[in-house]
């Protein structure tokens, strides 16, 4: 590898890694607002809603990610893709159907592709 291609790497790890963080820290403050009524339960581990797949945008402005939270009378997880800004400003549902699924951005960062199951 040579070095423009390693510092490429290496900024698209860090690149990668912040998104992660800046979605988690924004999907935060839906969890822990609420006050605790006990000590920490399974339960509780399980209710909590859950960030994953963070997709930083070509510009770095925006994050997409999975936000996901357990129905349990279904028993089962609905996930929805999200956006909030880089700063962790202006969190809200980019799609509107549960169960989508591995949001990227195109190069150009004009367009959003993601998986959405049928049925």
């Amino acid at each position: 590898m040579t070095g423009s291609t390693t510092g490429r790497a290496w900024r698209a790890f860090v690149r990668t890694q912040l998104a992660a963080a800046v979605a988690a820290f924004a999907a935060a403050p839906l969890v822990a607002q609420q006050p605790a009524a006990g000590p920490f339960a399974i339960d509780d581990g399980i209710d909590m809603v859950q960030v994953s797949s963070p997709a930083l945008s070509p510009d770095g402005q925006r994050v997409l990610f999975i936000r996901s939270e357990l129905d349990w009378e279904k028993n089962k997880r609905n996930g929805r893709i999200w956006v909030v800004g880089a700063d962790g400003s202006g969190a809200r549902p980019y799609t509107g159907q549960a169960d989508d699924r591995s949001p990227q951005w195109s190069p150009d960062g004009q367009w959003v592709s993601f998986v959405r199951g049928i049925g």
